[in-house]
């Protein structure tokens, strides 16, 4: 755990965490997410498959949040997983209408990353919007990178969707790969519409031996750069992953 600037603390997230950031992430994916917004998915409907993927992340140390100190509210939040085995097989199984969404990121995967046995991907990274514009997104990745390297993985992937995340994943990561979701067909029909619909969603590529100052480059906020000492001491006795079977 550390603090960026007295006022917010970035950590782990525990057991006890997961029905606050299950519904942050249920609220404020499909309220600002363009492509589940085209289908108009609700917080409910997501909120099974959300649920799962949060208790999975928490149990292998792999969900991040910020909470504020003064009253511990959970502002941000970030989900990862290793490409060993899919915590949730089917996800549509579980979220059926949002199975369109997840066959558009399936393709993308498979047209962008071959090998990934030893790479992690970022399934979901939420701002509660009432909190946006402090710069929280960029420091929790600064402290995501270090947590990512500590268990052993080499690169993270993220499928970008949002104009907003595409802009800042980007800026300290590659696009692999691209696709445009108004052309993407699902059961014989095109079904992404809408005028704030992004032309095109993305594949982004981060290797973990990238220098972790070029995150904190890409936002001029000097309090970052100031306590990425404190990141590293306060990661220093990191937990090891639990999913540590890279060969299978």
């Amino acid at each position: 755990m550390y603090d960026l600037s007295g006022q917010w603390l970035f950590q782990l997230a525990e057991e006890s965490h997961c029905n606050e950031v299950t519904d942050l992430i249920s609220r404020e994916f499909t309220r600002n997410e363009p492509l589940s917004r085209s289908l108009a998915l609700t917080a409910d409907e997501l909120h099974p498959l959300m649920t799962v993927l949060v208790s999975k992340a928490i149990s292998f140390g792999m969900c991040t949040i910020v909470c504020h100190r003064q009253d511990s509210k959970i502002v941000a939040a970030c989900v990862f997983q290793g490409f060993i085995k899919p915590w949730v097989s089917d996800p549509s199984a579980l979220c059926p209408r949002g199975a369109p969404l997840f066959g558009l990121m399936e393709q993308l995967f498979a047209s962008g990353c071959p090998d990934r046995k030893r790479d992690a991907e970022l399934h979901i990274a939420v701002t509660d919007a009432a909190y946006s514009g402090y710069g929280l997104m960029t420091s929790l990745f600064i402290f995501n990178h270090h947590m990512l390297v500590k268990q052993g993985y080499r690169r993270i992937w993220a499928a970008l969707s949002n104009p907003v995340s595409q802009r800042l994943f980007l800026r300290f990561s590659s696009a692999i790969a691209s696709l445009d979701p108004r052309s993407f067909i699902w059961n014989g029909q095109k079904v992404f519409a809408g005028a704030d619909l992004p032309e095109k969603i993305v594949l982004g590529s981060r290797r973990m031996d990238d220098p972790v100052t070029t995150i904190a480059a890409s936002r001029p906020c000097r309090k970052i750069l100031y306590h990425l000492p404190a990141v590293k001491k306060a990661l220093a006795k990191f937990p090891l992953a639990r999913q540590k079977n890279f060969s299978s």
